[in-house]
């Protein structure tokens, strides 16, 4: 038993380094500045009526540059977490808003882990997985982005914070931070890394070193009150409470949680993989498994299932691939299919449930219990609707040998 679960944590180890990572990075970029200067020109640049449609385009921008929404979620997610506050949206909305943008450039992004793996796991060329999603992926995000555009119009001046306490903010930042372009060097550092195909670690480790150097030089931070901010989160000692939600964010120690219960989920999932439950369960799923609508069906509820039963969307994602593989070649049905289903039922899945990784991830880096931002990410309700629509309808369906 205790083999079956150190086999299951070592595919964690990364995960859980990241953790650790982000808790730092975010605590390191509030006291450097770098997160109340993008709230300070967020605010400054966007209204309450565009922000849902802005933010969506933005985080799905840069999480495609770079093929991370973890990333993306921690860095931009962060600071417009911060700037939907100061123009009246509920935190629900936005990280629901957040979520869609990042988890489209996780989808479809070249350079994203996940559309390595579920490419591999199904026995088709990236390019292949790429070429099949893009049918649904594509129509689903301008379904999205229509929705939060209006959502957005309810939204107006009249319902969000008036001007004068977005000057207040503004005003309190300012006067607290030194606002500029140089303590936005700690992002621009990490997002450029990202898009250079930089190791996460490294990236995220340099983000950090630029983060306390710009703390030290223009922030007038010294080095113990850093550490234990990196340690226990950044923490404003007096000011309102908008303030407080926006700034109080960070730190090794709150990230504790997320870090304990991804170890409990993923040494069961661990235990349940080995000792051969899933594969028995699924492989019967696919006995009397024909045609493509009934095969993309199965493969969405064996994709859920295993996100929900392993807590970890790369182990569902190879276990479906080794399932699925021959029963989809036996109805000549291109493999590309197989990994745009895997795809589709695990990366934008795994976010919606706290004890997954990606759940508890994303939770905690937003300040958002998954249950309340879950009906507004559109673009990750919406994927298997508009896929399975397709499908029915024999709409980009990729038989082998047809591309």
């Amino acid at each position: 038993l205790i083999e079956y679960i150190s086999d299951s944590l070592k595919h964690a180890t990364s995960a859980f380094l990241i953790f650790i990572l982000i808790g730092v990075l975010i605590s390191v970029w509030v006291v450097s500045g770098t997160v109340p200067s993008l709230i300070y020109y967020g605010l400054c640049f966007i209204s309450g009526k565009y922000f849902l449609v802005m933010g969506f385009l933005i985080c799905a921008c840069v999480s495609y540059a770079t093929g991370t929404s973890w990333g993306t979620a921690a860095t931009i997610g962060v600071a417009l977490m911060g700037i939907g506050k100061g123009v009246g949206i509920p935190d629900a909305v936005t990280a629901g808003t957040i979520i869609s943008g990042v988890y489209f450039g996780d989808k479809m992004s070249p350079l994203a882990s996940t559309t390595i793996l579920c490419s591999s796991s199904a026995g088709t060329s990236p390019e292949k997985h790429l070429q099949s999603m893009s049918f649904s992926g594509f129509l689903t995000f301008f379904i999205s982005a229509c929705l939060y555009f209006i959502l957005g119009l309810y939204f107006s001046s009249d319902t969000g914070i008036p001007v004068s306490d977005i000057s207040y903010i503004n005003n309190y930042l300012s006067a607290n931070f030194h606002i500029s372009i140089i303590s936005l060097l700690p992002i621009l550092t990490t997002l450029v890394l990202s898009i250079m195909k930089v190791s996460p670690f490294i990236s995220m480790t340099l983000g950090i070193v630029m983060g306390v150097i710009v703390a030290v030089a223009f922030q007038g931070a010294n080095i113990t009150g850093i550490f234990d901010i990196m340690s226990n989160g950044y923490r404003v000692a007096d000011g309102p409470g908008i303030i407080k939600i926006m700034l109080d964010q960070g730190g090794v120690q709150p990230m504790m949680w997320t870090f304990s219960l991804s170890f409990i989920g993923f040494s069961l999932g661990g235990v349940l993989d080995k000792v051969g439950y899933l594969n028995a369960v699924l492989s019967r799923a696919t006995a009397r498994a024909q045609g493509c609508r009934k095969l993309s069906l199965i493969t969405y509820v064996t994709g859920w299932l295993g996100c929900a039963v392993t807590s970890e969307v790369y182990v569902a994602q190879m276990l479906n691939g080794r399932i699925y593989k021959d029963v989809y070649e036996r109805e000549g049905i291109d493999n590309a299919m197989l990994s745009r289903y895997i795809e589709e039922s695990t990366t934008v899945f795994d976010m919606f449930l706290p004890w997954t990784t990606g759940g508890a991830f994303m939770a905690t880096v937003l300040g958002v219990a998954n249950l309340h931002y879950l009906p507004f990410s559109f673009f990750c309700l919406l994927t298997p609707v508009v896929s399975m629509v397709l499908t029915i309808f024999g709409i980009g369906i990729i038989r082998k040998r047809s591309i």
